[in-house]
């Protein structure tokens, strides 16, 4: 490694590793599904809708008839008659796709529409369509919980049990020699879900990663607008969002694994207003990589405490970025250091929460993120041992389908927090 100083995410990869398990298991666990779609509650509100012509609009009778939606065609259920439909014209197939009609075959008994690809602007020319949404982690009953099966990557942990208070769940499995147990506890005094996670690898003295913490309920709402056939308005935000995490973890003699987790997560939430389709994904990326070698250590203490909102408004062109940290400390609650004879350390990133979102099947917001990263980091020439905590929220739009030539990233904030052990010598930052 030479003397670089190696960066390491810590705190900021657990604390997204709760919001995962607390939000991801809960809306798969409506569905009775360790992963896939689930459901949250929306209200919708949808005003003075017109669109482009009398056909525009197709039928439900015949909408509720596709049974696949795919990029280049749309399958039907059975033999289904759609002569009447025209081809090469923009329309809307409600709660489906927004298509032109290339040619109608039949396969296996089936009808089929092979289709080209339209924009929401040309179907609807005047609307306005609103949508709020409520995360209610803190009230998942028993029946929920025993219905959840924690996935990290590709690797199921088994329910095990009640928690250690009694009142959640327990789950424990085995990845990638690490021994992890997760145990999920619902609030509902304090409208909140409680996450504990630890892992240890060759026993607690060895390598051993715990994290205490919540993850609050929350509210999301969004909107889209259009008037004479152009976007004029499109916004989104998250609102009400709190956590809070202990993180300890200390490594011994781990050696240089390329990646002990490296696990990209998702859920889907389906829902639908008016004739539109949408589906927001909550995403995680999550990567533990150590460097700690031969007789080296790592350990660190942290406490994060998060409490914000994050969103865009898309008006007359231009992004704005709307949201803020309300509040939001990371302290360093015990010892933190790495040490060794080369340059150590050990950690998680993350990249949570990400969401994405789609309507009609069409990506519309590729990524509205938070990059948490937390490290610790020890180089023995110059003697450097120090600790910090960077986080970022981003917003990426691409608005193509929705009639606007439009792909950008644009910063909502970020914060950062280093602190340097006593009797370092880090030197000059960039």
């Amino acid at each position: 490694m030479n003397n670089n100083k190696l960066l390491l995410g810590v705190a900021g990869g657990v604390i997204g590793l709760v919001i995962l398990i607390g939000g991801g298991m809960w809306l798969a666990s409506r569905l009775g599904k360790p992963s896939g779609n689930a459901v949250a509650a929306t209200e919708a509100k949808v005003e003075n809708v017109k669109y482009a012509d009398n056909d525009t609009l197709v039928s439900e009778n015949i909408a509720n008839r596709i049974a696949k939606v795919e990029p280049d065609k749309l399958i039907f259920d059975g033999n289904v008659n759609v002569s009447d439909l025209p081809v090469g014209k923009p329309l809307l197939f409600p709660q489906k796709a927004v298509r032109r009609i290339r040619e109608v075959i039949r396969e296996n008994g089936k009808t089929v529409i092979l289709t080209d690809k339209a924009n929401l602007n040309e179907v609807i020319t005047d609307g306005e369509f609103n949508w709020n949404q409520t995360f209610s982690f803190s009230k998942m009953g028993r029946s929920d919980l025993e219905k959840i099966r924690p996935y990290f990557g590709g690797v199921a942990l088994a329910q095990s049990g009640e928690s250690s208070d009694g009142s959640g769940v327990s789950f424990t499995g085995e990845i990638n020699e690490w021994n992890v147990t997760v145990e999920i506890t619902p609030n509902s005094a304090e409208n909140r879900l409680n996450v504990m996670i630890e892992a240890t690898k060759g026993g607690t003295a060895r390598s051993r990663i715990r994290a205490e913490g919540f993850i609050s309920d929350f509210r999301s709402q969004g909107g889209l607008a259009y008037g004479g056939g152009e976007l004029e308005n499109f916004n989104y935000q998250e609102e009400g969002l709190q956590g809070r995490l202990h993180v300890i973890f200390a490594a011994v003699e781990l050696g240089a694994d390329e990646a002990l987790f490296n696990i990209p997560a998702e859920i889907g939430i389906p829902y639908t207003v008016g004739p539109i389709y949408m589906e927001a994904k909550l995403k995680a990326n999550l990567r533990v990589v150590p460097e700690v070698r031969g007789g080296a250590s790592a350990q660190a203490d942290f406490t994060v405490n998060y409490s914000g909102s994050r969103g865009f408004t898309f008006e007359g062109g231009r992004v704005t970025s709307m949201g803020d940290l309300n509040d939001q400390d990371v302290a360093v609650t015990g010892e933190t250091v790495s040490a060794g004879m080369i340059a150590t350390g050990m950690g998680v990133g993350i990249e949570f929460p990400r969401l994405e979102l789609a309507m009609m099947g069409e990506t519309v917001v590729p990524y509205l993120s938070l990059d948490n990263y937390t490290y610790t980091v020890y180089t023995p020439d110059p003697p450097c041992q120090e600790g910090g905590m960077r986080q970022r929220a981003v917003v990426g739009l691409t608005l193509g389908f929705l009639g606007f030539e439009y792909n950008r990233e644009s910063e909502i904030w970020k914060r950062e927090r280093i602190t340097e052990l006593p009797n370092s010598h880090c030197g000059p930052r960039n």
